[in-house]
């Protein structure tokens, strides 16, 4: 790691370390000690019924307090769930402030996986310099980051240090960047606090403190809003439109190694009638495979009351900040904007770009993505229908299988039924209802030839046609993940 730290510092930080080890302070502990069964909300809103529902005693649920519910707490209290760490120490440190007979926290330090994260409070009114926790942005970059073993990672726009502190579990060494030195200040705490001494954080605009050198994987999560402001550095970038979208996508493609993935949190403007042209154009001669998954496109006005935070409608400054943006937007000739995610694979040969729904990511979408990116190079290298047809498939575990029956002029209508991966980046496969008994002959063992035999006759069409149908089909469900290509075994 880079100085951001006094060596006094780390000192106490691996002192710190150790109380909140020995309290029992991880994930799991916390969530069973306010009784929470999903994801950990760090928001006022959250805080308040935890603050209910906290069931736990001795050093953990002083530190619980204090750190996640934000309480300050009796001087005698802290001092003794801190023990033996001085709690001139910790104020020292910047994380809490000590008064006379109390102790009040200045930050969040809060469990989040296998790291303990420092961040701001969700706060009414923040400062340009505001450190987020897991806002939905990075959440989504943790789901879809793939989790692979690397030599170097680069973590752009680090904030709070998540992305950085993950990636450092399975790189050998992380580089993290941000442009705000709060950011890096607390990214740095964060990982010292985790135990973690491979992340080296640097203070700097974007891609610059790292141009140096080239990695196997790149994580982007820089302040894409398209905004006319310069109110917050985690927010708004002063680049006009989407330039930072732009910028961000060619950036990360010029510094990843032959192999190497990025993935990049983006909006960008939705002018055409196809919500990817914009994105496609960015990446022509970048030397980049890319898939690029849409989440959404909203109309400017939505969109700005969307990224107006933390103003409230009630706020007097409200109005005006809303006109505000609608106005640059209108200026700029800017009717819709679109929110996603571009990942990339760098490789040396004909570069091949796709384009998806993203409707909702469920978790742990890494190995969903290495394969969607596997079929799609192989589906480019199979010259006939019949390698398809002579290949076996296997449907992927586990999955949803969803049905819904409509009841219209005294009937049933059934539309495609939708295949949803437990584990993936969200995407839908659809299979007609007429053709769902091709799904049971999937299982890995039998080539695709045979189960058309087999099914041509139990839905009532002929071969051919069901080959047609059949192979488009199965052909959208490999290049979605859905299913695998895999050998036919042989017969008995």
């Amino acid at each position: 790691m880079t100085g951001v730290l006094t060596h006094r510092e780390y000192a106490l930080v691996a002192e710190l370390s150790r109380v909140l080890d020995e309290a029992g302070y991880t994930e799991k502990e916390v969530k069973a000690a306010i009784g929470v069964t999903g994801e950990l909300l760090i928001s006022t809103a959250h805080l308040s019924r935890y603050r209910h529902s906290l069931v736990t005693d001795g050093p953990l649920r002083d530190i619980v307090r204090l750190f996640v519910l934000a309480e300050p707490l009796p001087r005698s209290l802290a001092a003794a769930a801190f023990a033996p760490v001085d709690l001139r120490s910790l104020e020292e440190l910047g994380l809490l402030e000590c008064e006379r007979d109390r102790v009040r926290p200045l930050v969040h330090v809060v469990p989040f996986r296998h790291v303990r994260l420092v961040h701001d409070f969700d706060a009414a009114e923040l400062q340009q310099d505001h450190v987020s926790g897991v806002s939905r942005s990075s959440a989504l970059l943790e789901t879809l980051t793939v989790r692979k073993r690397v030599e170097l990672t680069l973590d752009v726009g680090s904030g709070c240090g998540v992305q950085a502190l993950l990636a450092a579990q399975h790189s050998a060494r992380v580089i993290a960047t941000d442009l705000n030195p709060r950011a890096v200040r607390f990214t740095e705490l964060s990982a010292r606090l985790s135990g973690i001494d491979n992340v080296d954080v640097r203070q700097g605009d974007g891609f610059e403190p790292a141009r140096e050198s080239s990695f196997d994987l790149i994580l982007s999560n820089l302040p894409y809003v398209l905004s006319p402001d310069r109110s917050y550095l985690f927010r708004d970038s002063g680049a006009p439109g989407d330039a930072m979208s732009q910028s961000a996508v060619l950036s990360a493609a010029a510094l990843l190694r032959e192999g190497g993935i990025a993935e990049i949190m983006s909006n960008w403007i939705d002018a055409e009638k196809d919500w990817s042209a914009r994105p496609r154009r960015w990446l022509e001669g970048a030397g980049c495979d890319a898939w690029l998954l849409h989440a959404h496109s909203e109309d400017a006005l939505t969109y700005a009351a969307s990224f107006l935070r933390p103003l409230d409608v009630r706020d007097p400054k409200y109005p005006a900040a809303l006109d505000r943006w609608v106005d640059y937007y209108r200026k700029a000739g800017i009717e819709k904007i679109a929110s996603g995610v571009v990942i990339l694979r760098r490789r040396a040969a004909s570069n091949w770009t796709r384009a998806d729904e993203m409707p909702l990511p469920s978790a742990a979408a890494s190995e969903h993505i290495l394969r969607v990116f596997a079929a799609e190079d192989d589906l480019r290298t199979l010259d006939q229908d019949s390698d398809l047809l002579d290949s076996a498939f296997r449907l992927v575990e586990p999955h949803r299988l969803e049905q819904t029956l409509y009841f219209r002029d005294a009937h049933y209508e059934t539309p495609p039924a939708r295949l949803v991966l437990q584990n993936g980046v969200g995407v839908v496969g659809e299979v007609p209802s007429s053709h769902l008994v091709v799904l049971f002959h999937l299982d890995g063992t039998r080539a695709l030839r045979q189960v058309v035999s087999d099914v041509a006759g139990q839905i009532g069409v002929d071969t051919d046609k069901a080959v047609f149908d059949i192979l488009r089909i199965v052909r959208r469900l490999y290049q979605l993940g859905i299913v695998v290509r895999t050998s036919p075994q042989a017969q008995p």
